[in-house]
């Protein structure tokens, strides 16, 4: 893997965590991922019978648009394709899973694992609850890296709190990594301020909280499908990021006003994943933003996987291992 790919894999994937890491990117970009063994104990669970329910002709799905190329998990014995979105003559993901309501209560809890250029370096397990009171995201997981002949761990936990309309409220992460890189980051969120804390002191800025999107490690983006279904319109939703990987840059629109980059996501319609015999119609978001376009695949309120590639940079993927342990695959209709 090019330097580029791994600055890129870096600075996409990771965003908190390459504050975590900084002191570990010459050994991360001068040796390649070492495999190593899932530490996550993840129960495989069974596809909802719910979400086998639907009959998708797969003769009439549109090739038309953009489709990842094969991208495909280790020891993958029957691998799970996710195509390019169907047609508008397929059938679209239960309405009732997609209801715009904040407080509508969902919990869930997953296994992520994550690869670049088709070469695992990272796993986080995480549990999302969504009630009256707001939502809350619990993850940990680690990352790791070849550093001459050893692995380098850098293990993580995460929380990011809400409010009842899923404006951010509170994002708490701790990164411990050897030789003296451990680092730890808070963001409070309130009177239309943010109040970062971190090893090099403290930092506020004004934040317009209905707009912003907190992106930390890969759970963060479980939130997506119900933030999308409370914030679009006419198909999109615009928000401020807010990584904690550096300082506001430049706005992705092109002026000269400094702040937040503008992430901006869009439903794409709906693609088929076919798993175990079982044809199943998800949701498709398209992601973009300074860092690049990725995708993201759900089932109403169910986050299940993140694609994104360069030309240049090459391929990013984060996947549910709990639901499929054997890998995924992105391709064309089948």
């Amino acid at each position: 893997m090019t330097r580029g790919r791994r600055r890129w894999i870096l600075s996409l994937a990771i965003g908190v965590p390459a504050l975590a890491i900084a002191g570990l990117a010459i050994a991360f970009f001068a040796f390649p991922p070492a495999p190593s063994g899932s530490t996550i104990e993840a129960e495989t669970k069974d596809i909802p019978a719910a979400w086998r329910d639907e009959t998708v002709d797969t003769d009439r799905a549109d090739p038309a648009g953009p489709t990842p190329p094969p991208t495909q998990a280790p020891a993958s014995t029957e691998p799970i394709d996710v195509s390019a979105p169907a047609s508008s003559d397929a059938p679209n993901p239960a309405d009732d899973e997609r209801v715009p309501d904040p407080v509508r209560p969902f919990t869930t809890s997953g296994a992520l694992t994550i690869l670049g250029d088709d070469e695992p370096f990272g796993e986080e397990a995480y549990e999302l609850t969504i009630d009256e009171a707001g939502a809350e995201l619990i993850s940990s997981g680690r990352f790791w890296f070849k550093v001459v002949v050893a692995t380098v761990n850098v293990r993580f936990d995460q929380v990011m709190r809400t409010d009842a309309a899923l404006r951010p409220s509170l994002y708490e992460a701790e990164f411990r990594a050897p030789l003296g890189f451990d680092r730890a980051v808070t963001a409070t969120f309130a009177d239309d301020r943010v109040v970062v804390e971190h090893a090099k002191g403290t930092v506020d800025a004004d934040v317009e909280l209905d707009r912003a999107f907190v992106q930390g490690t890969f759970s963060t983006y479980a939130l997506v499908p119900r933030l999308f279904a409370l914030r679009e319109e006419d198909g999109e939703a615009r928000f401020d990021l807010f990584a904690f990987g550096g300082p506001p840059g430049q706005g992705t629109d092109g002026d000269a006003v400094g702040g937040p980059p503008t992430v901006t996501v869009t439903r794409a319609g709906t693609a088929i994943l076919r798993a175990g015999g079982a044809e199943v119609v998800v949701d498709r978001y398209v992601i973009r933003s300074l860092l690049g376009t990725s995708e993201l695949y759900a089932r109403g309120d169910e986050f299940l996987a993140f694609y994104a590639a360069n030309d240049e940079d090459g391929t990013l993927l984060a996947y549910r291992t709990d639901y499929f342990p054997d890998g995924v695959t992105f391709g064309g209709p089948g």
